[in-house]
């Protein structure tokens, strides 16, 4: 047996002014407590309980320890408990609603960090893209567009998508690409649908131009609206459909591949509001979270902030 376990059987003696009754809190016999106190006295060399055949007194020395080591047990008592409810409180499911490709390209590659560092933490994730199906469940973390900040949350930018026009070759070869945004009308676009029903605008800027220089606007009115899971505009573009505006992260190996080209690269574009290429990360105030919630929320701004 440890020094420390004899250490606190001493203080259960000492508390107890009683080896019968330490005897019976412990668990041990009265045999094995006096065994393990006058083991510990041979181990300091000095005398720590005066016994007598009806009482048990504490000597100088049985004091001092008794007062130096009963506070100093009790903050080590503390200290491992408080690290147990921690452990017990980064278990369980966390809920979280995530923008389809931004999930398949930036969380799902550092998940395998977070299950390392919190072995006990499940994520029950939902892929949607538009406002309206995110509220469809309650979900304790939100990666979403800026457009749908929620101001009864914290709302922290992960990072500003850069968008880029983008159609098949095949499209191409047959359409032409076009070079100027009055050309887009004589176009086929592919639009992504927003919560007011209509397709996102196109806001298009000569690169190079200042930011705060009037850009041109136009609004997709093609033949196909893609709704809730907006990457799809992306298959799409690559079925040879039309034209289409997309986050160029998201388009990277088709790019790379020659399944998609670039189309207007002379222009920048720009979503149909200052907050719509934006994917912010969504959560509870402090007081409202639980330990396991806070444990996703500051893995992922260390991970994903401003990558």
């Amino acid at each position: 047996m440890s020094e420390l376990r004899r250490l606190r059987l001493f203080i259960q003696v000492a508390e107890a002014a009683s080896f019968t009754q330490a005897a019976q809190s412990s668990g041990l016999s009265v045999a094995a407590i006096s065994k393990n106190i006058a083991q510990l006295e041979r181990a300091l060399g000095v005398t720590l309980l005066q016994r007598t055949t009806r009482s048990v007194h504490l000597t100088d020395e049985g004091r001092q320890l008794y007062q130096e080591s009963r506070a100093a047990l009790a903050a080590l008592d503390t200290a491992l408990l408080d690290v147990r409810h921690k452990k017990d409180e980064l278990q369980g499911v966390v809920r979280l609603s995530c923008v389809t490709a931004y999930g398949r390209y930036a969380l799902i590659p550092v998940l395998p960090r977070l299950y390392a560092r919190h072995p006990g933490i499940k994520l029950d994730i939902s892929f949607r893209d538009a406002t309206q199906a995110s509220n469809r469940r309650d979900a304790d973390i939100r990666i979403t567009w800026g457009e749908s900040y929620q101001t009864d949350k914290v709302c922290r930018r992960l990072c500003v998508m850069p968008l880029v026009m983008v159609a098949s070759p095949d499209y191409l070869r047959h359409r032409g690409a076009p070079r100027h945004p009055d050309e887009l009308a004589a176009h086929d676009c592919i639009g992504a649908g927003l919560v007011t029903g209509v397709a996102a605008r196109w806001v298009l800027r000569p690169a190079g131009t200042r930011r705060n220089a009037a850009p041109q606007v136009f609004q997709p009115d093609g033949r196909l609206i893609v709704r809730d899971e907006l990457e799809t505009v992306i298959d799409a573009a690559l079925a040879g459909l039309g034209l289409t505006v997309v986050a160029e992260p998201n388009v990277t190996g088709h790019l790379n591949s020659g399944a998609l080209q670039r189309v207007m690269d002379d222009y920048t574009i720009e979503g149909h509001s200052d907050r719509f290429a934006e994917i912010v990360l969504q959560y509870p105030r402090r007081g409202a979270m639980s330990a396991r919630v806070r444990a996703v929320v500051d893995f992922l701004l260390e991970m994903l902030e401003t990558r």
